[in-house]
């Protein structure tokens, strides 16, 4: 079985790799699991190593951030521009880690009716995780090491890691299908997955952990509030929705995509809006350092998306800006996954653009009278991942995000992950969190050692 990586822009083959065996599967996680009892007999003694580890590869990743960034681009379409700075922002998560890990994930000593109790967070074990091409925050020095599950691999960055000292037992790049997948998941000497995708494939990949008994971090599907209220500076709400809703084409679980807009300025928020992506657009090819739209990532995507909104375009919902035929003029670029971005209103609840995650550049607008419709409106979704909220009274905006069912809520600002920021959501966008302390302690055991007398 070979995994094929297309080139959004012309769908034309970008890369090609050969599935592995069962039999190479296995000698992989065994060689984590070794390398996993290694590093938890070295302890925090072990630190300076990976540090030293991890510094390299930073070092490296500064040498080759184009080319990785040409990677991920040519890979799944996104704009070299944000690639760059998609590399650079990694190299800041790793860099954050090797700077807190010490503190972040010293023992912990408690007050409690014994003597003494001391709470001590050691490695768990070999962890699985899903295509993530660049993200590798949670791969940090108080981490054992993780499989990396990957359907679409960056070959620059998997020997990146290589030359940075990492053995194939502390990071492995496994091109496995779905059946090797849930096999390595019933094997007991994998401990943990992390899961970044689909709800529908999050909600699969449960099913095997749950039976398995293998802890799990979900980081699925969103459909972001971004709401408007009356009084909100209306030029950064503007400049803020659209960087909040288009950036990676809206191709991200984060990006905003309702936008709950106050009725007394709905209409100067509309006119602005329009004016703002007026300037903003540049349909293109990606590695064009002008482009702001790339392609999506997959013709399936596109169809996708064009089908949603042709269902919510019968049930009642209309296109006030964009074009939902748009074909790129490029002789070149005709072939490949281009989408118009879109801004609909009329929307209601019988509409995908109302109760489904619209994943591509398309503002789903929607008038509210109060903040209470913002927030009832807002939690009718299954998902509940992240939500702005704009208005110049800050304590009106914090009492709003106490209501909001999200794991995140920006007040003022578009949504985006930070390392030193718990980042996750609830209901049906997953549970577990990345980032900061919390990511760490996803994959460690947190051993609680009571002494009883002294």
């Amino acid at each position: 079985m070979a995994f094929r990586s297309i080139n959004p822009k012309n769908n034309k083959l970008f890369m090609s790799y050969e599935a592995i065996t069962n039999q190479q599967m296995f000698e992989h996680l065994e060689k984590s699991y070794k390398s996993y009892k290694y590093m938890r007999n070295q302890g925090r003694e072990g630190f300076d190593e990976r540090f030293s580890k991890f510094q390299k590869l930073i070092s490296l990743m500064k040498d080759r951030k184009e080319k990785i960034a040409l990677g991920i681009t040519n890979d799944m379409g996104k704009p070299l521009k944000e690639s760059i700075a998609e590399v650079e922002k990694s190299m800041g998560l790793v860099e954050y880690y090797i700077k807190n890990t010490r503190d972040l994930a010293a023992d912990e000593i408690l007050q409690t009716r014994f003597p003494e109790t001391t709470v001590r967070n050691q490695p768990l074990g070999p962890t699985l995780r899903n295509p993530i091409l660049l993200k590798h925050s949670d791969q940090v020095p108080q981490s054992a090491n993780n499989l990396d599950l990957l359907f679409r691999d960056s070959q620059t960055f998997s020997l990146i890691i290589v030359f940075s000292g990492f053995d194939n037992g502390e990071f492995t790049n496994l091109f496995i299908d779905h059946n090797q997948a849930a096999d390595l998941i019933a094997d007991p000497r994998l401990t943990s997955v992390k899961f970044v995708g689909s709800t529908q494939g999050g909600k699969k990949v449960a099913e095997l952990c749950g039976r398995h008994m293998k802890k799990s971090v979900f980081e699925l599907g969103g459909s972001d509030a971004f709401i408007v209220l009356e009084d909100a500076d209306l030029d950064l709400a503007v400049q803020k929705a659209i960087i909040a809703r288009l950036h990676t084409s809206g191709q991200a679980c984060n990006n905003a995509k309702r936008f709950m807009i106050h009725a007394q300025v709905y209409d100067e928020f509309v006119q602005k809006l329009k004016a703002g992506l007026d300037k903003h657009i540049k349909i293109g090819d990606p590695l064009d350092m002008t482009t702001t739209i790339g392609p999506l990532s997959s013709q399936r995507a596109k169809e996708g998306l064009t089908n949603q909104i042709q269902k919510s375009l019968q049930n009642g919902a209309k296109i006030i800006y964009g074009n939902l035929e748009y074909e790129h003029p490029n002789e070149e670029l005709k072939n490949g996954n281009y989408f118009h971005p879109l801004v609909l209103e009329n929307i209601t609840k019988d509409q995908p653009a109302y109760c489904e995650e619209l994943f591509g550049p398309v503002f789903s607008l929607f008038k509210i009278k109060s903040d209470h419709d913002a927030i009832d409106l807002a939690n009718d979704s299954i998902y509940g991942l992240s939500a702005s909220v704009f208005t110049q009274n800050i304590q009106r905006g914090r009492q709003a995000a106490s209501f909001l069912e999200v794991g995140n809520v920006f007040i003022n600002e578009a949504v985006s992950s930070d390392a030193a920021i718990p980042g996750g959501g609830v209901k049906e966008s997953g549970f577990g969190r990345e980032c900061y302390k919390d990511g760490l302690f996803e994959t460690v055991n947190r051993k609680a050692v009571i002494v009883g007398k002294l």
